[in-house]
């Protein structure tokens, strides 16, 4: 496992490095600009620069190529920054690879692009700025996207396959949209997609993703697009210049601040879907505005918007308790309370038996000697305790 130093003598370029390295070697690159692309086909190379903005590969003059590719497992991108390339910053299409640390900016196509054979990357601290394409763009399974800075693209982060995580990320000032989820069963977790043309977050029809701790601000467009199967919990959509969310089907909308959105506060546009102990206020039309059957609304506080829940004519299935809000369309919808009390001596399971799809289910304190069943005929049921 040997360590080439670049510039030297020995090795004046990055690629007079890469010529002599072994698998598991290591190029240490100092500060410059080096014009130069790489096609890194070595196992576990290290490629470690002094730092962003520091070392810089510049691909101003070299015509139609990626900045990097990186073409084996194991490989180590890190304190460096990758500019101005006619394709791809870094093209990854190998398994098992870091990106740390690096700068891609001004590149003509994605800032980093994973192809489908690039599964288990993780791309951690980057600043992914002023690209023409997206971002990152995701055509891999089980990658991990931590900590990073998505500024001036056309998509903060396009991701296309499953099992992903993206956490902690800045999505800002993209030309689109802050994040693209074109996949199913991705976690979405601890970001902020701020001030981007188009939607904050926008899950195109697919399901069973996940959406926690996120903050979508003053997007031109809206704040979240959900699908199918997708759970929403505790994000804020704030300021945004649409709706402040959009829900498929089955999906679990869960203790999420909505406000001062220019549209609705949430849109249901699908069935089947539960929106439990939101904050949802100001917004320019209604707070939760139901189109479709069998959505249960419990527990939410709606006010300021006009009205805060609005139920289409037609619908039907609906189910609304415990909620704080003071105008509805139809009338008395904020007033009704689809509940079952359940008190001391009474059977919580004859309460199950007897509740309708999307009923709240209230029990008092105490002990009760039972075993509760909720049988799959039963859906959108809430049990709720006295404490604990």
């Amino acid at each position: 496992m040997t360590v080439r130093n670049v510039p030297t003598t020995e090795f004046p370029t990055i690629n007079d490095a890469l010529a002599e390295s072994q698998p598991y070697d290591t190029i240490r690159v100092g500060e410059g600009t080096f014009p130069e692309s790489l096609n890194i086909d070595i196992k576990g190379l290290r490629l470690i620069g002094e730092g962003k903005g520091k070392t810089i590969l510049d691909g101003r003059d070299l015509g139609l190529t990626d900045g990097i590719i990186i073409d084996e497992s194991f490989v180590t991108i890190q304190n460096l920054t990758v500019q101005n390339f006619n394709d791809s910053g870094i093209c990854v299409e190998a398994s098992n690879n870091i990106i740390h640390k690096v700068g891609i900016l001004n590149n003509l196509n994605h800032g980093i692009e994973l192809q489908s054979t690039a599964p288990k990357t993780i791309i951690i601290e980057c600043e992914i700025n002023e690209n023409v394409g997206n971002g990152i763009n995701v055509d891999s399974d089980d990658n991990y996207i931590i900590q990073c800075k998505m500024i001036h693209n056309l998509n903060g982060v396009f991701l296309d396959e499953e099992n992903n995580i993206i956490s902690c990320c800045l999505a800002q000032q993209n030309r689109q949209d802050g994040f693209i989820i074109d996949g199913n069963v991705n976690y979405i977790i601890s970001n902020a997609v701020i001030n981007n043309s188009g939607n904050g977050i926008n899950e195109t029809n697919e399901d069973s993703n996940f959406y926690a701790l996120n903050k979508s601000l003053g997007n031109s467009g809206n704040g979240f697009i959900i699908g199918n199967f997708t759970t929403v919990f505790e994000n804020i959509s704030k300021d945004n210049g649409l709706n402040g969310m959009i829900g498929g089907d089955d999906a679990r909308i869960i203790k999420n601040i909505v406000t001062g959105n220019k549209g609705n506060g949430i849109l249901m546009e699908d069935r089947d879907s539960v929106i439990d102990r939101n904050i949802v206020t100001n917004n320019t039309l209604a707070g939760i505005s139901i189109t479709r059957d069998n959505i249960a609304v419990r527990s939410n506080c709606i006010k300021g918007n006009s009205p805060d829940i609005l139920v289409e004519v037609g619908i039907t299935g609906c189910t609304f308790a415990d909620n704080d809000c003071e105008t509805s369309i139809p009338p008395s919808l904020c007033e009704r309370n689809d509940a079952i009390d359940v008190q001391v001596g009474e059977s919580i399971q004859q309460a199950i038996n007897d509740a309708q799809d999307g009923f709240q289910i209230n029990v008092s304190k105490g002990i009760f000697h039972e075993k509760i069943n909720i049988p799959n005929s039963k859906d959108r049921l809430r049990i709720v305790g006295a404490g604990v």
